[in-house]
């Protein structure tokens, strides 16, 4: 009997060490951290998903900075009400593979309304964002028209802000 007792004895142990260890891998895991390293690429324009640039090429109004963005030039007399209109100021590319919905995006930049040229749709009024996307298939561009309306006695004699072109796949 004594080798039976030694047998259940044994069997206990090793219950016991199996309990312990996947209590040990429980604890272990609870607390785990993951690492996983990311890697940023930044292309040009060109290279991109979607390309900005002036619809003519040279464009006084329309200008690319050395960070690869967009600048617009405009002069305006803060007395009296104005309106500008350009019916094709810019155009955006789609570059990927993939269809994509395209708008832009007002921070900041005041008396602008932006619309793609070819609808009625508008990405934003007065300096207000709409909301609206634009349907841009692979390979297609969009020429932008932009408006300024400007205020009669305005005490903003600088437009200043960021417009924002998104895209998400369709």
């Amino acid at each position: 009997m004594s080798i039976f007792s030694t047998t259940k004895m044994g069997l206990f142990i090793s219950l016991v060490l199996i309990i312990i260890s996947a209590l040990v891998a429980v604890v272990a895991y609870s607390n785990a951290t993951i690492i996983n390293p990311a890697v940023i690429k930044i292309v040009s324009t060109n290279d991109a998903l979607l390309s900005l640039s002036s619809y003519n090429d040279p464009c006084e109004l329309v200008t690319t900075t050395s960070k690869g963005l967009l600048s617009f030039n405009f002069n305006f007399d803060n007395k009296n009400h104005q309106e500008f209109n350009f019916d094709e100021l810019f155009k955006i590319k789609n570059n990927s593979t993939d269809n994509v919905k395209v708008t832009i995006e007002s921070d900041g930049v005041n008396y602008i309304s932006l619309q793609p040229s070819t609808s009625s749709i508008y990405f934003v009024v007065n300096g207000i964002n709409k909301g609206n996307y634009y349907d841009l298939s692979s390979g297609e561009k969009i020429t932008i028209k932009v408006s300024f309306t400007i205020p009669e006695n305005t005490s903003q004699v600088e437009i200043d802000g960021v417009l924002r072109v998104k895209a998400v796949t369709r």
